[in-house]
């Protein structure tokens, strides 16, 4: 089994349209034709929580929310999970030029919230090992409706040594692969509402009576945000629900990647 050499990826750009960021890759390779691709990606995002809170309630009073507590900014990762895959068989030279590996929906998820990343792998295939991912790709994500083409059998190049009839749905190839990471800002998008998942976030206030405070926050339901103040004097503390304050509940981690900049 040899190995196939994926090329360097010459550039991974993006363009916007009605709401959606639409990423393309572009490589080429003069010294093979036709050439097989896959791409797959990870994605990581920072985003915020609807609010900052600089208080935290422990032991029946309020006190100044230490560093090492803050959760207002988190960053979050997913994997691809479609099967992305494209050949220049069809073409006179081996150059595959923007091709489109994925979308993001800044209407309807939190990705373009702050800042946004998407580390993009390229893997240089056979054909076989092609067409069985085509095969992969249309079992998986082109059907459901009467129109779309009927499921095909997936094979692969996996044997069951103990029963030869036994079927196995798999492929084994070995390939380099290579990567490209890009940034994309929030302020990079053309203006407009951006989705961020905290719409519906509102927040409250309570008064500094000591037996008010620990009404509303001694059970949790509720996190304190800052206080209230009138006249130089505090009167009150704002606070909402946990969910639009702390961003972890959101799946992301404070913990910031090491390859952000």
């Amino acid at each position: 089994m040899g190995i196939n050499i994926s090329p360097p990826i010459d550039s991974v750009n993006w363009a916007a349209s009605a709401g959606l960021i639409t990423i393309y890759v572009s490589t080429h390779d003069n010294q093979h034709q036709p050439g097989y691709y896959q791409w797959q990606f990870e994605e990581t995002w920072k985003y915020t929580a609807a609010y900052g809170s600089i208080l935290e309630y422990r032991n029946y009073m309020l006190i100044p929310r230490p560093d090492s507590d803050q959760f207002y900014t988190c960053w979050r990762s997913d994997l691809s999970t479609n099967v992305v895959v494209t050949t220049s068989e069809k073409l006179t030279n081996n150059v595959i030029y923007q091709y489109p590996v994925t979308q993001v929906d800044y209407t309807s998820t939190d990705k373009l919230n702050n800042r946004y990343s998407i580390l993009v792998k390229q893997i240089a295939t056979s054909r076989e090992w092609y067409e069985w991912n085509v095969k992969i790709k249309k079992n998986t994500e082109q059907l459901g409706t009467i129109f779309d083409a009927q499921p095909s059998e997936t094979g692969g190049n996996l044997h069951c040594t103990t029963d030869p009839t036994e079927q196995v749905i798999g492929f084994v190839g070995i390939s380099t692969r290579t990567e490209k990471r890009i940034f994309i800002d929030r302020y990079d998008i053309p203006p407009g509402i951006v989705f961020t998942g905290y719409a519906a976030c509102e927040k409250y206030s309570v008064s500094i009576d000591p037996q008010a405070i620990k009404d509303k926050f001694g059970q949790g339901f509720y996190t304190p945000i800052d206080y209230l103040s009138k006249g130089g004097v505090i009167v009150g503390v704002e606070y909402a629900g946990p969910e639009c304050v702390d961003c972890r509940l959101k799946g992301g981690t404070t913990i910031e990647p090491s390859f952000w900049q």
